[in-house]
Formats: structure tokens, C-alpha cells, sequence
């Protein structure tokens, strides 16, 4: 059985982050590994504050883990703080070298908490991201890591530009407010669009998280940039035509699988 780690932060509701990531390789056939960055107060209705933990207590917890259990490949989602990017970037250029990475770039939450501090964005774009095999923001997400304000350029232009950093790229087109989901796919500076008819009714939470986890596990499987990511989306709009409420009444939906 293959692993996989992922490097997230906590979800009490179990619905996003760590938690969910761990759901979503256990749904395909992968052994998780998890390690914290940072602990969520959060509730089916939002998120209400983020408690970091602090980079060097997370690198101790990596270095204990990786040295008897060795990943076959790393996810990561939120980071919180430049010191936590930073401390990333020295394990995966070190201990972890050679091993894939996807990254779910977790900039700000959709209930529109921040949830990497903007000192941190630097280091991310210039320094992380040329590491990632592949990477795979929503919309909203690439805007903030290009730089670039809403509707300047379509998803296609910003995925090529993305992928000259060195990933392939995948921009999910979820948040749009149209008929069809597209996402836009680049792998060696070429496109692909990947569309779907759009689930009817409110957007579950923790679409980006169980999108990203399929395709790293897609990947650990074996399957190539287009069948991961083309599965991956089929298992997450799946997800999100499952998805049910709990918790309070006016609580979001979760994807279900």
C-alpha cells in the first residue's frame, strides 16, 4: 500500500484539512499520514479563529515520522505563516527531497478567513511552489498567487503562466457562477478543459480539500496528470452530489463519499 503524507491544518468538524485528506486516501486505497500545522476553531458554519503551531514543534513531528515511515508522496494544504513555508521548504529539499508534492495553495478560507499570512506569499510563489509536481487552486486562489485582479485573465492564461513556475497546474472552476464546472488543466505548457454540468444547490465544504487529496492519490497510484485529475474530479463532484448537512441548521453542506 502506498503513503501518503499530508501537512494541513486541523478541522474539528472533520470536513476539511487534515481530517478530510486522510477520509479521501483511505477512500483510495492509501495509507494516510498526517501532521498538523495549525488547529481550526471552526463549525459547520464557518471558521472562527486559527491557532498556528509553531514551525519548529511541526518539523520535530515531521522528522520523527518520516525517519521510520517514508511517504511515497506529500500534500500540502494551509501553512499559516512564513516561518511554517519556510520550515516546508527546508524538509522538502532535504529529508524529503525527490518525493512528489501536490499543493492545495490554502490562501483564505470560504468563509473568507485568511488563513496564510500575506508575509508568507513571497516565499511561497518564488520558493514552494517550483518544488510542487503539481498544484491546484480554485479561481480565487490563482488571482492571489498571480497577482493579478478578477476577470484580467482567463483561467487558461493564468494556468500557462502557473505552470512556468515549474508544476502542473489545475485551476477548478467550481467557484464560477456558471452552468458548467470547467477546470482548466497545464501540463507542459498545454491546456486542457476538463468540464462537467455544475451540482444545483449550495457549495459543500471541503470541495477544494477533497479535490486535491483524490488527485495526489490518483498520482501515488500510478495514473498520469490527466487521469488523476480527470478521476479526481469525478470523485469530488460525486462528493458534492452526496453532500448532506449536519451539525446546525443553517450549517453548510459536506461533501459525502
Amino acid at each position: 500500500m502506498k503513503v501518503a503524507l499530508t501537512i494541513a491544518g486541523s478541522d474539528p468538524t472533520g470536513a476539511a484539512g487534515l481530517e478530510l485528506d486522510l477520509r479521501v486516501f483511505q477512500a483510495h486505497g492509501v495509507h494516510g499520514c498526517g501532521v498538523a500545522t495549525a488547529l481550526t476553531v471552526q463549525d459547520t458554519r464557518g471558521v472562527h479563529e486559527v491557532n498556528a503551531l509553531s514551525a519548529s514543534a511541526v518539523r520535530r513531528r515531521l522528522d520523527v515520522l518520516t525517519q521510520d515511515v517514508r511517504p511515497d508522496v506529500v500534500k500540502l494544504g494551509m501553512l499559516s505563516s512564513k516561518e511554517m513555508v519556510d520550515m516546508v521548504i527546508e524538509t522538502m529539499t532535504g529529508t524529503l527531497e525527490g518525493i512528489p508534492l501536490v499543493i492545495d495553495p490554502v490562501i483564505v478560507s470560504s468563509s473568507g478567513t485568511r488563513l496564510l499570512d500575506l508575509d508568507a506569499l513571497p516565499v511561497f510563489r518564488e520558493s514552494l511552489i517550483p518544488l510542487a509536481t503539481m498544484i491546484t487552486p480554485n479561481l480565487r486562489e490563482a488571482q492571489v498567487l498571480l497577482q493579478s485582479a478578477p476577470k484580467t485573465r482567463t483561467s487558461g492564461q493564468m494556468a500557462l503562466e502557473l505552470s512556468t513556475w515549474g508544476p502542473s497546474v489545475v485551476i477548478t472552476g467550481g467557484d464560477l457562477d456558471e452552468p458548467k464546472a470547467v477546470d482548466v488543466v497545464c501540463t507542459n505548457g498545454e491546456l486542457q478543459y476538463l468540464e462537467s454540468h455544475r451540482v444545483v444547490g449550495d457549495s459543500p465544504h471541503g470541495t477544494g480539500c477533497t479535490f486535491s487529496a483524490a488527485v495526489t492519490a490518483n498520482l501515488v497510484n500510478g495514473m498520469e496528470n490527466e487521469n488523476a485529475v480527470r478521476l479526481a474530479k469525478t470523485f469530488t463532484m460525486d462528493a458534492i452530489a452526496k453532500a448532506r448537512r449536519f451539525g446546525g441548521n443553517d450549517g453548510r453542506p459536506f461533501c459525502q463519499f
